[in-house]
C-alpha cells in the first residue's frame, strides 16, 4: 500500500510540474492584484520561478544518481585509492569531480565505503566533495547566476579547499588503522523516509524506476526549501536583512544555518541562493552554497541511524568550523 501511494504521488508530482510549465506564462500575464494580495502574488511568482528553473537539473541529478547507484559498487572505488593516507585524498577529490552523487544519497554510499575498509578521512573527503564538485552542480550554478562565472569558480575552489582541510583534520581524529566498528553502529538500520539504496540489477526499467525514486526523494525537500525561501524574501523586513548583510560574520552564519535547515539538493540549491539577489554579500551566498551540500539536517538524521555519536559530533564541528573560517578569511580578503 505504501509503495502504491508513493508511486501515485510521483505521478501526481510529474503531472503538477507539466501543468506548471504550461500555465506559468499565463499566470504571470494575469492581473491578480484585485483577487489576491500583492505579497501573495509575489510569493507565488518567486516560488514557481525557482521550481521551473531548478527541476531540469534535479532530474539530471536523479538520472546520474540512479546510474551510479546501479552500476558502480564501493569496491570499485576503494581499490583505486593509494595506500598513503594523504595521497589517497586526491583521487577521492578527482572522483568527486566526475561522479555527480547528490548529498541526498551520500550517507549510505559512505557507510558502504567504510565497511569495505576505506580510511575514514578518505570517505569524508568524498562525502564533502562529491555533492558539490561535480559537473551537474557546476552547470546548475552557472545557469542559476545568469552565466556569472564568479560564483561558479569560487564555489568550486573554496569547496575543494574546505574538503581538503576537513579530510586532513578528520585524519588526526581517526588514523588509518581505525576499524569500521569504531565509526559505524552495529546492525544500523535505515532512517525511514530519508536513506535509500539502489540494487544493482541492470536494465532500462530499473534505471527509470530508481530515477523516479531519486527525483521524488530530492524534489520533496527542494519544494519545501523553495517555498520557505519565497516566504523569507517576501515577508522578512528588508531593513532587518540589510542590517544582517552589513555584518559579514552574522550574514555568513545566517546563510550557513539556512542551508543546513532547508536541506536542499546540491543540483538545485544555487537557484535558491540566486533568488536572494543582492540581499546578502558574495561571501555569505557562497557559504550557503558550500555548507549545504556538505552537511544539512536530513543528512544529520541519516547519520544518526548509521554512525556513532563521537563521529557525528566531530564531523559536524569540523565541517561547520572549517567552512565558517574559510568564508571569514575569504570575506576579509575581499576576493569577490
Amino acid at each position: 500500500m505504501k509503495r502504491f501511494l508513493y508511486e501515485w504521488f510521483s505521478y501526481l508530482l510529474f503531472l503538477f510540474l507539466i501543468v506548471l510549465m504550461v500555465a506559468f506564462p499565463f499566470f504571470k500575464k494575469l492581473d491578480w492584484g484585485a483577487v489576491i494580495k500583492e505579497e501573495v502574488v509575489g510569493l507565488l511568482t518567486i516560488f514557481f520561478s525557482i521550481l521551473l528553473e531548478a527541476f531540469p537539473f534535479l532530474l539530471i541529478g536523479a538520472i546520474f544518481s540512479a546510474l551510479i547507484g546501479i552500476y558502480i559498487k564501493p569496491t570499485h572505488l576503494s581499490r583505486w585509492l593509494p595506500k598513503h593516507p594523504i595521497l589517497s585524498i586526491f583521487p577521492a577529490l578527482l572522483l568527486a569531480l566526475i561522479l555527480p552523487i547528490c548529498e541526498c544519497a551520500i550517507v549510505p554510499v559512505i557507510r558502504r565505503f567504510i565497511k569495505k575498509g576505506m580510511p575514514v578521512h578518505v570517505a569524508v573527503t568524498f562525502m564533502t566533495a562529491a555533492p558539490i564538485l561535480n559537473p551537474v552542480v557546476a552547470a546548475s550554478t552557472y545557469y542559476a547566476f545568469n552565466m556569472n562565472t564568479s560564483f561558479l569558480v569560487w564555489r568550486m575552489v573554496l569547496a575543494l579547499l574546505c574538503s581538503l582541510v576537513i579530510a586532513i583534520t578528520i585524519y588526526f581524529f581517526y588514523k588509518k588503522n581505525t576499524q569500521p566498528n569504531e565509526i559505524l553502529k552495529e546492525n544500523s538500520k535505515q532512517a525511514k523516509g530519508f536513506e535509500h539504496e539502489h540494487d544493482h540489477k541492470k536494465g532500462i526499467m530499473n534505471i527509470i524506476d530508481h530515477t523516479s525514486e531519486d527525483f521524488l526523494f530530492m524534489a520533496k525537500f527542494f519544494i519545501i526549501g523553495a517555498f520557505l525561501a519565497s516566504i523569507f524574501q517576501t515577508f522578512f523586513a528588508r531593513e532587518w536583512l540589510g542590517f544582517i548583510s552589513e555584518h559579514a560574520a552574522f550574514s555568513i552564519i545566517l546563510m550557513m544555518l539556512l542551508s543546513y535547515i532547508l536541506s536542499l539538493c546540491s543540483e538545485a540549491d544555487a537557484f535558491i541562493a540566486a533568488s536572494f539577489g543582492g540581499t546578502f554579500s558574495f561571501s555569505a551566498t557562497l557559504s550557503f552554497l558550500i555548507l549545504g551540500p556538505m552537511l544539512d539536517l536530513k543528512n544529520t538524521l541519516m547519520m544518526m541511524s548509521t554512525f556513532k555519536w563521537r563521529f557525528i559530533i566531530i564531523f559536524h564541528f569540523v565541517v561547520f568550523f572549517v567552512v565558517f573560517i574559510m568564508m571569514i578569511i575569504f570575506s576579509l580578503l575581499g576576493m569577490s
